[in-house]
């Protein structure tokens, strides 16, 4: 399937550059730990910023719509 989906000479792998808070999501991500879990862990890293738990689940609403989780 690659050889009609990706252009001649362009590599089949997606690099990203994502955020402090992306990243630290992300590394945390390994299809045990629920958003929530995801989200408690982070909050004391991040100190607690007003509405954490609402950005941690709209990233994953993200990550959802783009086909990068399930």
């Amino acid at each position: 399937m690659q050889k009609y989906f990706v252009p001649k000479n362009k590599s089949a792998i997606i690099r990203m550059r994502l955020e402090e808070h992306g990243t630290a999501v992300w590394n945390l991500i390994d299809g045990k730990r629920t958003v929530k879990e995801i989200a408690d862990t982070l909050a004391e890293h991040f100190q607690h910023e007003e509405n954490y738990e609402y950005r941690v689940a709209a990233y994953f609403s993200q990550l959802y719509k783009q086909g990068f989780v399930k």
